[in-house]
């Protein structure tokens, strides 16, 4: 990029007003108070031309402040959870036109609770429960064990915790709960199972 010439306002003027004279109209060695009067009005313009020099921050996940993050989500059709961290909120608006094209299917899910939670794909679980029985392949006794396939449009989400602390599994349950009622189909069922170090 670039550098920018520093701005002289006065060297825009005509020529009769870029002339420093002296009280008695002989040339003087000083600025102009002409000259000293536009300093003032260049400072400001300077500013804001360094400003305008980086605007395009303002349109990047990465760079943009942090104030303008919830009005860049807008351009994108984004609305933030009030808990959700920075790093996740420039996260969401970077993948967002992925994340649309991918609404309403498994895979979809997968990644917005990924970046809601925090959690990293292998964590995150979403299965259609259409398949028929297959013991140890997508059942286990006692726990999900399903004969002749699953409820129509049912589907079950396994999230594994990194913690097994009660406060952590209460807002990851809280969160992951809010993100698939915003997210599923609506004629859609699901059950929410979340897993710790030790079970």
């Amino acid at each position: 990029m670039a550098t920018r010439e520093p701005l002289d306002l006065l060297r825009l003027l005509p020529a009769p007003f870029q002339q420093t004279v002296s009280a008695d109209g002989r040339d003087a060695a000083g600025p102009s108070w002409l000259a000293l009067f536009l300093r003032a009005f260049q400072g400001v313009l300077t500013e804001l031309e360094g400003e305008i020099d980086d605007v395009h921050r303002t349109f990047d996940p990465d760079d943009a402040p942090r104030e303008f993050l919830e009005w860049l989500g807008g351009w994108v059709a984004l609305s933030f959870r009030a808990d959700l961290e920075d790093a996740r909120r420039r996260e969401f608006i970077r993948r967002a036109v992925t994340l649309y094209r991918r609404r309403g299917t498994r895979r979809g899910l997968e990644e917005i609770l990924e970046v809601h939670t925090g959690l990293p794909p292998a964590d995150v679980e979403v299965n259609e429960l259409v398949s028929s029985f297959q013991l140890g392949v997508s059942s286990r006794i006692g726990a999900d064990t399903l004969f002749a396939g699953g409820a129509p449009h049912f589907f079950r989400v396994r999230l594994r915790a990194p913690t097994a602390e009660p406060a952590d599994l209460r807002r990851l349950r809280e969160v992951a709960t809010a993100v698939i009622e915003a997210e599923k189909p609506a004629h859609t069922r699901y059950v929410l199972d979340l897993t710790t170090p030790t079970t």
